[in-house]
């Protein structure tokens, strides 16, 4: 399943498994992976504009879907309230995404 993804939905991923290593949690903020995205985007692939928001959701729903993510919503908080959760082992990713070049500058650079 991990080596169908989109290029797109590679870099998804890889965001959230750093986002989730650096914040030391099991799941960190929606806006936060978004950040984490866009900056993979411009500092690793060269890409001079940010992923639209509307694009990265359908990413997120599509991640979702395939039950490689997990999205939580608390209802009780107005702001900051969408939480995803990477349902996959470090070591899957690694098996996965070993062959594509991106995958391996990703990696040097975060």
């Amino acid at each position: 399943m991990l080596s169908s993804l989109a290029r797109n939905e590679v870099v998804a991923i890889l965001a959230l498994h750093h986002e989730l290593h650096v914040s030391r949690s099991e799941r960190v903020n929606l806006e936060s992976m978004h950040d984490r995205v866009n900056a993979i985007l411009r500092q690793v692939l060269g890409w001079s504009s940010k992923m639209q928001t509307n694009i990265f959701r359908e990413i997120i729903k599509r991640l979702q879907a395939f039950g490689l993510v997990n999205l939580t919503i608390e209802h009780g908080k107005i702001t900051d309230n969408v939480h995803l959760q990477l349902m996959v082992f470090g070591d899957e990713l690694v098996t996965a995404f070993r062959e594509k070049d991106y995958v391996i500058k990703v990696a040097e650079v975060f």
